[in-house]
């Protein structure tokens, strides 16, 4: 049996058949409707879809037993089958775009750096295929900090981790290169903060002092030096000096307090990420009024602990209005003692709290909270000396 023309087959297409003895009138309706029918050898034609409605009125009015099949072709095979075909192939490019996605580094964490600048290690590592859209193969990261560093003698350490989408480039530089003494960073520890020694970790050097020695700010911790050595072997001292260090810190809270409060918002801006390109959904192009606060604000998508590398830039106008509050006296302290609470946590950092005392000031207008506080901290920093 013929098949239909290429195009039909594409678009879609009817088989119409009729009784033997009604070929003629069939035909003969076919040309006076304008209608292009296609023999199929067993006594039928092929057309195409859209003629189907006019040959049948035609043939209705003409008293013209015919009888059309269903429509086949490509087009009608893909409407029909959309849900069965559409479902499994929109499933597997959700699945193909969230393992790309989330198995790929789209941003760099760089620190430790002092005089390598983040953008010169970051094309360095471009170079030797680490980057932006590289996979997250961490079998590969000895061979690319190997690579590195034999490229670049001034990184003494460097490490590679990866969480979710994010890679952590930690960088330890070298001190100085093998320069000759008067060209070299000579320096010794000094301290930054008068304090009671604790502890000493010396990793060049010669220290001068030990636990239970009393130092004032600039004086000497250990030496960048070895005693009896030649000219040579100056260097520059390193490690962490560990002292019990006091300090005061003060907080005032007026009784008369002004606060913002949020009176209304609305949304100026929405784009979609994704990947490294931006999307605008819509845009307002009225202009806020000036008592407004402009906020942006990154809304990312998350599935457990992946980050997925799109999501949301949420531009916002906020009004706020300002308070006053009256704070009562146990008020005014409460809140004092949070504040302080942060102030001491900061100052005290990554050391220990040793000792604290507090005591409470009253004014007319304000309540002062004074902290006493003792804690440790690495006093170490180095200072350069020049060779006479």
């Amino acid at each position: 049996m013929p098949k239909p023309p290429i195009l039909l087959r594409i678009f879609g297409y009817y088989r119409i058949k009729t009784d033997v003895k009604y070929l003629t009138r069939l035909q003969n309706l076919f040309f006076a409707l304008g209608v292009i029918a296609y023999p199929d050898g067993e006594n039928g034609f092929y057309i195409k879809a859209r003629e189907k409605q006019k040959v049948l009125e035609r043939a209705k009015k003409e008293r013209l037993s015919i009888s059309i099949g269903p429509l086949l072709g490509l087009f009608h095979r893909v409407r029909v089958h959309r849900y069965r075909i559409g479902v499994p192939v929109g499933v597997a490019l959700a699945v193909l775009i969230l393992f790309f996605g989330t198995s790929s580094v789209w941003h760099l964490e760089i620190s430790g750096n002092q005089k390598l600048s983040s953008s010169e290690i970051t094309e360095a590592l471009s170079a030797l295929g680490f980057g932006v859209g590289a996979r997250t193969n961490r079998e590969n990261y000895d061979d690319i900090i190997t690579a590195y560093r034999l490229e670049h003698p001034e990184v003494a350490w460097m490490g590679i981790y990866t969480n979710g989408t994010t890679a952590h480039i930690r960088i330890i530089e070298n001190t100085f290169k093998d320069d000759p003494p008067e060209e070299r960073g000579i320096s010794n520890l000094v301290a930054t903060d008068d304090a009671v020694i604790l502890r000493l970790d010396v990793a060049h050097g010669t220290a001068v002092v030990k636990p239970g020695s009393v130092v004032k700010k600039g004086d000497a911790l250990v030496l960048g030096l070895i005693p009896g050595a030649h000219y040579d072997a100056l260097l520059s001292a390193e490690g962490k000096v560990f002292g019990r260090v006091s300090e005061k810190i003060s907080v005032e809270i007026p009784y008369l307090q002004s606060e913002k409060i949020e009176k209304s918002k609305k949304t100026l801006g929405l784009d979609l990420f994704f990947f490294e390109k931006i999307i605008n959904i819509f845009k307002k192009t009225s202009k806020s009024p000036e008592d407004y606060v402009i906020i942006e604000r990154k809304e990312v998508l998350t599935i457990g602990e992946r980050t997925l590398p799109f999501g949301f830039l949420i531009r916002e106008a906020v009004y706020y209005e300002e308070l006053e509050r009256s704070l009562s006296r146990s008020e005014a302290i409460s809140d004092g003692e949070a504040l302080l609470e942060q102030k001491i946590r900061s100052t005290v950092g990554d050391g220990e709290l040793l000792w604290r005392h507090v005591q409470i000031e009253e004014k007319e207008d304000a309540c002062i909270l004074h902290a006493s506080i003792e804690y440790t901290k690495n006093i170490a920093e180095q200072q350069p000396f020049t060779v006479g």
